[in-house]
């Protein structure tokens, strides 16, 4: 399956990409295909790859307990990604999917190419972030509130 320029142009780079770009992408960046249940992300891993979820859903867990469900757009494998570490959650298929990956020497590649289209990547993991921070913290939040009985 060749890669989707338009739908990258619409969900993650919201912008046109000229041929020489795209060209660029498809070379660094490889399509995965998974079923419903098959495992994409073992916890404690290797990392180092960035996954897009393009079609489909997936469970992200830790020490087997459920943190989010992901759908189209979704980021998953950034912390690795960009920190070389072990992989910190399991990612699972609920549905059938297809995945965008991108390893660190593709993304090393892609800033050699062009560093605009870089940045533009790193804005997307940085939002696609700090939205999961975000809702960490509301979740956060009502467990603080739960726990002492609605006092402050």
């Amino acid at each position: 399956m060749p890669i989707d320029i338009a739908w990258l142009e619409e969900k993650v780079f919201q912008e046109k990409i000229d041929p020489a770009d795209a060209r660029i992408i498809k070379k660094v960046t490889a399509v995965k295909s998974y079923k419903k249940g098959d495992t994409i992300i073992n916890q404690g891993a290797a990392g180092g790859a960035l996954y897009l979820l393009y079609k489909g859903s997936v469970s992200i867990s830790c020490n087997q307990v459920l943190l989010a469900s992901a759908g189209e757009a979704k980021l998953f494998g950034e912390i690795s990604f960009l920190n070389g570490e072990l992989t910190s959650a399991t990612v699972t298929a609920e549905s059938d999917c297809k995945i965008y990956m991108l390893t660190r020497n593709g993304y090393s590649e892609l800033m050699r190419e062009n560093q605009g289209m870089v940045f533009a990547l790193f804005t997307y993991i940085l939002k696609n972030t700090a939205n999961v921070v975000r809702k960490m913290n509301a979740d956060h939040s009502v467990l603080q509130h739960y726990i002492t009985g609605g006092r402050a």
